[in-house]
């Protein structure tokens, strides 16, 4: 799903599923995803509860796609076993660390991104499978590239 930076309401050209997208990544990030209905999500979209049903088959799908967003953005983040070769034989070890991580800052720190890594930082605790994307998008794969 393509979605902007920026708050998509009223921003003309910005599909309905992009919106329910952005509004509940803004909820989430507040008050939880237990804490969300989808009530509370399409009164501020601004669309029936009907219509969330035709661009996610229920709330778990929508949470679903905010996190597969979030490992689709993450793994541009990080390089293939051969990008790290080139990369460090290029520019040595020190300046292919600085530039990962001006990668990862860069994508992490959109403010889109910074929702969802407060989504994923509350749900953690509620849910074992988020504990597990959790770990895994922000510890492990980095871990395993960069050794």
């Amino acid at each position: 799903m393509k979605c902007s930076n920026q708050n998509t309401d009223g921003i003309k050209g910005t599909s309905t599923k992009e919106r329910i997208f952005m509004v509940a990544v803004d909820l989430f990030s507040k008050k939880g995803y237990s804490g969300v209905s989808v009530r509370d999500i399409t009164r501020e979209v601004g669309i029936n509860e009907g219509s969330l049903y035709n661009h996610f088959k229920n709330k778990e799908a929508l949470l679903g796609a905010i996190f597969e967003y979030f490992k689709s953005e993450m793994g541009g983040t990080i390089f293939s076993e051969e990008d790290v070769d080139e990369v460090i034989d290029r520019v040595g070890p020190l300046a292919f660390l600085e530039q990962s991580l001006d990668l990862f800052v860069q994508r992490f720190g959109s403010p889109v991104m910074n929702k969802i890594g407060r989504i994923l930082t509350i749900e953690q605790f509620s849910d074992e499978n988020i504990r597990q994307l959790f770990e895994q998008q922000i510890f492990e794969v980095p871990r395993l590239i960069y050794t």
